[in-house]
């Protein structure tokens, strides 16, 4: 389902895409950005589709998520990983982003599993969440360039918004940053 927030955050995950590792659990290591659309097999397109140059190599796939359809959004990530297996012959990492609070739902438990009742299931899928509210703050600001401009959506202390944003402004005012500083700001 496209979203307002999916162009934005499409480009702030390939401004960096090893800055999302760390936030999935997983080691940095270096990322190049596969093809997203699975058009081909189903309409549409996913957000982000990230391939991990890791021994062995893995896909990792980001599905934003701003809005509450908790029900619906295990099951499209599972037809996502599959398409995604099949079209890369890799496996495949499922990692929903929640952007705020509203977007959770105690259904979202990293689990989906499916099969008859008194029997094992015949279909699981693990994934992992980033529920971006619960992150510190300062995880973010010290963290990638390619995940600070999550750092005002965060666990700011004391609701320390402009604090955060200050210091934002310190980072990207740096030499090393200030080429990536404009679309920062932007998606922040």
């Amino acid at each position: 389902m496209t979203t307002p927030y999916d162009p934005t955050l499409k480009t702030l995950a390939e401004l960096a895409p090893a800055d999302w590792l760390p936030l999935a659990g997983r080691r940095r290591r270096r990322v190049t950005v596969e093809d997203s659309d699975v058009g081909t097999l189903v309409s549409g397109a996913t957000d982000k589709l990230f391939r991990v140059h890791d021994d062995p190599p893995y896909l990792m796939h980001l599905e934003f998520q701003a809005g509450h359809d908790s029900s619906a959004l295990p099951p499209r990530l599972r037809l996502y990983k599959s398409v995604f297996e099949y079209r890369h012959g890799l496996p495949v990492l499922s990692v929903p982003v929640l952007l705020q609070e509203g977007a959770d739902s105690p259904q979202l438990t990293g689990l989906l599993a499916s099969g008859r009742p008194g029997e094992e299931p015949f279909s699981t899928l693990r994934y992992e969440i980033i529920r971006v509210w619960r992150i510190p703050a300062e995880q973010l600001l010290r963290g990638g360039i390619g995940t600070l401009a999550l750092a005002p959506i965060s666990a700011v202390p004391g609701g320390d918004v402009r604090g955060v944003i200050r210091q934002m402004r310190e980072r990207l005012g740096q030499p090393r940053e200030r080429k990536a500083a404009p679309e920062v700001w932007a998606a922040t």
